[in-house]
């Protein structure tokens, strides 16, 4: 009895080790916030909450720890159940307050669900904290464009609780907008006597200074700050800017030496120098000061170092940049940024070894931390660099996943769309990009283009006239505006962009092959010709005319100038399996298959697993009557895609047709009807396998079926009116025979034809 009570007790003890209380969960949470350690510490505050559904203390610190890992969107969620939970408590009010603010002035659309929730939340402040109350409605006001009321709210907001930096921040802004200059001013000034060390004051009061040109109260303003915060280097630093921007050079090195000068100070003073430099892109000198910080700290040498390689990378000197990676993973084999950025220069080359090895790392460090957004990123782009959109997808969407806010995935997903011509997602992820980042010149470069693919020419063009306006020498913009002409059919207009692109820069070859698409679109295929063989001419090394040239010479049945413009290609590129496959085309477009199936061969064996490839080589293969060979290839393209239905479809009627398994076959062609049952080839070979095993009604029905969609289909006829006749009736069968011979049959279906007819007989 006494050893069955220990053991129930141990057993106790057991379950409430394994079953933490939310609270336990809690405190860890909060030790690991404070350590910084905000990753750790969202898992902790995620399992007090799986401990406890309703635990408003463990949803507050979320919140607070889903802004530092700069999610506004969890941190929304999280804030607004710890609200939920804890009614009483406002500063979570205040907080879920910033962030609904936050979301609500970024997002162009201004969502009136946020405006609405922002509203009565102020509404519930006001009884016990008038000041933030009122503050929420005066931008609330501000965002509707009532300045007058906005005014109003924050001098009785600054009633409530006077001179609060935030609050007398935005009030400033709005007595500048309202153009209250000389009382904005005052009330700035008023703020840094109060508190002289709130920096983003003097950041308001300077760029006022420097938009009404007034750079002598501009400098003094910063002496000021420097007086104020003799310890924050930020002042110093923005004061040699200062100079920097006006042409002072002599100024802005003595401020810079009063900041390398205090060490103590400021002991990260060259690195903060360094970045000064490396900003103004005075590459040599950035180096020269990061150098001399990693002789003068020892400790924070690696730090050092990653920024000579960031300097590399940003001239892009690859091989100088990867040997001083090569020394920080000397010193620091497990430094996650230094493998990150060793991955990236390797998917910055584009060679097959690099993006593998890249892939590799990337990969690693997903492994290391499965919820770094910027990892998952760059997975994604590795995998785009291999033309493996479909994994590439997947990495762009768990990026998003793992951090809402982080807006390149975004746009990766939006170009993936484009190129796969689904311009409404294209739309749609440009907008969710822009909804944070109004004038992201990216995202809407590539909502117009979503526009224009989807037809929306008159939604398209006010973007791009509002680009061209702020960035007239911007070529992607000309080339999207080219684009939108091409579009609309305004051929002339868009010739002369595309043209007037292609002469600012001979060697762009976007240039190039937009103009030579406007003259294909209006079929002037000879002018496009005639261009590309004086481009030619002019430069015989520009590999992007021969690639257009051929491209052009085929469209013109000129297949021998196509095969030798491919043959120079690949004499430059004799590992590039895409030269090859576009080689092979070629050469099956002249007549000439056994060059197209070398050439083919030559792709596969470059790339195994490329689907075209291996797809052109079986279809090639059967056209020149390699039956055998065609079956093997068919089989090596289901090994790589097993929903190919083509695949299946061929497969099943070489099989069939040359003494193969006759059930392997029925099976295959099932599988292929089943896939795209409105496909008519598909049924044929189906029928065919039920005439070849002797399945007669079955057969005759699937073809009496595809002939009364497609009566004239010689093939279709034929294989009716054979099965007819070897379902004994000849008579039909006759007639469908007869029909067949006037559809113009090929000379293999019209042998068939004759053949069956004289056995009639």
């Amino acid at each position: 009895m006494v050893f069955r009570t220990i053991g129930l007790f141990s057993l106790a003890l057991l379950v409430a080790g394994c079953h933490r209380s939310p609270k336990y969960y809690t405190g860890k949470a909060e030790k690991l916030f404070a350590e910084g350690k905000y990753a750790e510490a969202e898992i902790n505050y995620r399992k007090a909450i799986q401990a406890n559904t309703a635990y408003g203390e463990a949803y507050a610190g979320l919140g607070q720890t889903e802004l530092k890992l700069e999610r506004s969107r969890e941190a929304y969620a999280a804030f607004t159940r710890a609200v939920e939970l804890l009614p009483a408590r406002d500063d979570l009010k205040v907080t879920l307050g910033e962030v609904i603010l936050n979301g609500y002035l970024s997002d162009k659309r201004r969502p009136q669900a946020l405006f609405d929730q922002l509203n009565k939340l102020s509404d519930q402040l006001m009884a016990s904290d008038p000041h933030d109350g009122l503050r929420f409605k005066a931008y609330l006001a501000v965002s509707e464009n009532r300045l007058d009321l906005a005014l109003d709210l924050f001098e009785k907001a600054n009633a409530a609780k006077p001179m609060q930096p935030v609050l007398v921040l935005g009030w400033t802004q709005v007595l500048f907008q309202s153009n209250q200059a000389a009382k904005g001013e005052k009330l700035a000034l008023d703020l840094m006597q109060a508190d002289k060390t709130y920096a983003p004051v003097y950041d308001l009061l300077y760029r006022r200074y420097l938009a009404d040109h007034r750079l002598a109260d501009a400098e003094r303003l910063l002496e000021t700050r420097i007086s104020n915060n003799p310890k924050d280097p930020a002042a110093l630093l923005q004061l040699a800017v200062f100079y920097s921007g006006t042409g002072r050079r002599p100024e802005m090195t003595a401020t810079l030496q009063r900041v390398i000068d205090r060490p103590r100070d400021f002991p990260e003073a060259r690195l903060q120098v360094g970045d000064f430099y490396s900003k103004l892109q005075e590459w040599d000198e950035a180096i020269r000061q990061y150098e001399a910080g990693a002789k003068e700290d020892s400790k924070r040498e690696i730090t050092y170092l990653k920024r000579i390689t960031n300097v590399y990378m940003m001239q892009g000197k690859g091989e100088q940049a990867a040997a001083v990676l090569h020394q920080i993973l000397e010193q620091q084999p497990a430094d996650e940024e230094a493998h990150g950025v060793n991955a990236s220069l390797l998917l910055k080359s584009g060679t097959p070894e690099n993006l593998k090895a890249a892939l590799g790392e990337f990969q690693a460090l997903i492994k290391r931390s499965p919820d770094n957004a910027v990892w998952h990123y760059n997975l994604g782009r590795t995998y785009a660099a291999q033309r493996n959109t479909d994994a590439a997808w997947s990495e762009f969407q768990e990026a998003i996943k793992q951090n809402s806010d982080y807006f390149p995935p975004r746009l990766a997903l939006a170009e993936i769309s484009q190129a796969r011509s689904k311009f409404a997602d294209t739309v749609r992820y440009a907008d969710e990009v822009l909804a944070s980042r109004p004038n992201l010149p990216a995202a809407m470069l590539l909502r117009a283009a979503g526009l224009t693919g989807m037809g929306k020419y008159a939604e398209a063009r006010p973007v791009l006239e509002q680009m061209e306006k702020a960035f007239p020498q911007n070529r992607d913009v000309q080339f999207q505006f080219g684009s939108l002409e091409l579009a609309q059919k305004s051929y002339a207009a868009a010739e002369e962009r595309f043209r007037k692109l292609l002469e600012q820069d001979r060697r762009d070859p976007r240039a190039l092959a937009a103009l030579v698409q406007t003259y294909v679109a209006e079929d002037q295929l000879v002018t496009a010709y005639r261009l590309l063989l004086d481009e030619l001419a002019k430069s015989p090394d520009f590999e992007a005319v021969r690639s257009l040239l051929a491209d052009v010479a085929i469209r013109l049945s000129k297949f021998d100038v196509a095969v030798n413009q491919y043959r120079e290609l690949l004499m430059r590129h004799p590992t590039s399996a895409g030269l090859q496959l576009q080689l092979g085309s070629a050469y099956r477009r002249q007549g000439d298959l056994a060059g197209a199936i070398a050439s083919f061969e030559a792709a596969v064996k470059l790339e195994p697993r490329n689907l075209s490839a291996c797809a052109l080589l079986a279809a090639t293969l059967e056209e020149s009557g390699r039956k055998a060979d065609a079956i093997a290839a068919y089989r090596r393209v289901l090994q790589i895609d097993p929903e190919n239905g083509v695949a299946m479809n061929n497969l099943a009627f070489l099989i069939a047709d040359n003494g193969g398994s006759l059930d392997e076959a029925l099976k295959l062609a099932q599988r292929a009807v089943q896939k795209a049952p409105q496909q008519p080839n598909f049924a044929d070979t189906l029928g065919w396998i039920y005439l070849k095993k002797g399945m007669l009604d079955a057969a005759v029905q699937v073809f009496r079926t595809d002939v009364q969609k497609f009566p004239d289909k010689a093939t279709f006829r034929y294989h009716l009116g054979l099965a007819l006749v070897k379902a004994g009736d000849k008579e039909n069968g006759k007639t469908e025979l007869l029909a067949a011979l006037s559809k113009q049959p090929s000379p293999e279906v019209n042998q068939g034809i004759k053949d069956t007819l004289a056995s009639l007989q």
